[in-house]
């Protein structure tokens, strides 16, 4: 009799704990939370039409996905985390969600961005798609110090697009993470970064202060990482540059919202 209670238990609790695991799967999830308080009307407006439709449709990658590039446009960087995350969860096949979410983890650690940036590697078939996961990613694995992989895709982004200001800048770093003497000075007096630093891509902040440390504070200038207001994916299908690389933008206005 108390095997036949023990085995219903047991029975009882994996059925209980996969209706559980089951209803999390299946129900609905909420927008994240958005501190809205001071924001302007417009950016209320922009941010409360995209929780609309992700309400309207809270199973559609893209409609997580439009929300997370409204947010991330307007400077709400860990409510924008969140709904890449759904966005990948309800179409893991975009590289557009594990891009922008390793990208963004990679803000604050780059460890934690990398494996969201390799998926995305791996995903991606459009030429500027690729272009933007290696800058991003070579630059991150720069900073974990997995300079191997780093160079691997760093050389494959030159292959691509050349001498850009975004190879020499992520060769340079290599280049001087290595200790491989006068080669980064170089290579970073031939880079636009001197006279644009928001034209290369930075996945996080601590490669900017890497590389503002060791050359002449006269060649660089930090730029501002305060959040614009006025921008966000346009009817037209277009995303300004707010936040983040100018390589976000890029990748953004290829997206067909």
């Amino acid at each position: 009799m108390f095997r036949k209670f023990l085995i219903g238990s047991v029975v009882l609790a994996v059925l209980t704990a996969g209706a559980w695991f089951g209803w999390r799967w299946y129900a609905p999830p909420e927008p994240p939370d958005i501190p809205l308080a001071g924001a302007s009307p417009e950016v209320v407006e922009r941010v409360e039409q995209a929780v609309r439709e992700v309400r309207s449709r809270p199973r559609s990658a893209d409609a997580w996905g439009k929300l997370g590039l409204v947010l991330l446009a307007n400077g709400f960087i860990d409510p924008a985390i969140s709904s890449f995350t759904q966005a990948a969860r309800f179409d893991p096949e975009d590289p557009r969600w594990p891009f922008f979410h390793g990208e963004l983890l990679g803000y604050s650690n780059p460890r934690t961005g990398i494996p969201g940036l390799r998926k995305a590697l791996e995903l991606s078939r459009l030429p500027e798609q690729r272009k933007a996961v290696l800058a991003t990613l070579g630059l991150a694995l720069v900073e974990e110090g997995e300079l191997d992989e780093a160079e691997r895709h760093l050389r494959s982004l030159q292959e691509m697009e050349g001498d850009s200001a975004a190879v020499h800048f992520g060769l340079g770093l290599l280049a001087m993470q290595r200790g491989t003497g006068p080669a980064p000075a170089r290579t970073w007096r031939r880079s636009p970064i001197a006279r644009s630093p928001a034209s290369v891509p930075v996945p996080s902040w601590r490669a900017w202060r890497t590389a503002t440390r060791s050359w002449p504070r006269s060649t660089a200038r930090a730029p501002s990482r305060s959040p614009t207001t006025g921008t966000g994916p346009t009817s037209s299908g277009k995303n300004r540059r707010t936040t983040g690389s100018s390589r976000s933008a890029a990748w953004a206005s290829i997206t067909t919202y």
